[in-house]
């Protein structure tokens, strides 16, 4: 017989455990991608993974828990489903786990790669780096793309010709449209609903939307494709509005990702 009220409990006892991080490519509190982070003996079953990352709210919630040796499973799911990867919540672990363990190299075992997450002190601050899963990228079809700069409102003179339009994986699927004219990726705007199903269709975790200040210098603005809850769900002050959970801005320096947001690939 079903216990409502005991699984309530254990909900909340596992909710409880989650560590909401903005340390995520940024070192201003207000800035960077909210993730949440749940550290424990064992993984929950999935169906309470889920309900926990619902109840969060942010775009990703990583899980994680012992595996062998000092390797860690690691699951991460939004609202509505099982992502197979996620960069900034990976950040945030790092971060949560240097916070908690002490500086280190922690290996993570994925569903479909091994990876891992450095995490250390620096002074007042955390930061963290990450060893990407494997990489590959190919053009995006014409279908793809022309659906995409319709989404956005954009024609194909808007893009940037030194970075063709690209579908490129690290983990994930993506598209990859990088923006002559850093005032209309400022202006980014689209029609969520449409969103979610051009990349449901497409099998595209976001799309990124990006301008080049110099050759290893990157603005960009990345659209989810999974719908997040309702704004009376969040926190405001505490965590960012549902609306921009579909819409996270970053700025990417490579080669001051380490001193900036601790994200290396």
């Amino acid at each position: 017989k079903f216990d409502r009220k005991g699984a309530a409990d254990a909900l909340r006892d596992v909710a409880k455990q989650v560590q909401r991080n903005r340390e995520a490519f940024t070192t201003r509190p207000e800035g960077g991608n909210p993730a949440g982070v749940w550290v424990g003996d064992a993984l929950p079953e999935a169906a309470t993974m889920q309900r926990v990352a619902r109840e969060v709210g942010f775009s990703e919630t990583a899980f994680v828990a012992p595996a062998t040796g000092a390797e860690r499973t690691v699951r991460y799911y939004s609202p509505e489903a099982e992502v197979t990867f996620c960069g900034h919540a990976t950040i945030a672990l790092g971060a949560a786990l240097a916070r908690s363990k002490g500086d280190g190299i922690f290996p993570l075992q994925l569903n479909q790669a091994r990876i891992s997450v450095q995490g250390w002190r620096d002074g007042d601050q955390l930061r963290a780096a990450l060893q990407s899963p494997p990489t590959r990228s190919e053009p995006a079809s014409p279908g793809l793309l022309a659906s995409a700069l319709d989404l956005f409102g954009l024609v194909p003179d808007d893009l940037d010709p030194r970075l063709p339009p690209a579908r490129i994986h690290a983990g994930a699927d993506h598209l990859l449209l990088a923006l002559r004219d850093p005032a209309k990726l400022s202006a980014m705007a689209y029609d969520l609903e449409a969103g979610r199903l051009l990349m449901e269709d497409a099998a595209l975790l976001t799309i990124a939307l990006v301008v080049a200040e110099t050759p290893r210098r990157f603005h960009a603005r990345n659209a989810f494709g999974r719908s997040f809850f309702p704004a009376k769900h969040v926190h405001l002050g505490e965590e960012r509005s549902a609306a921009t959970h579909d819409d996270h801005d970053a700025d990417h320096d490579a080669d001051d990702d380490a001193d900036r947001a601790g994200h290396r690939d």
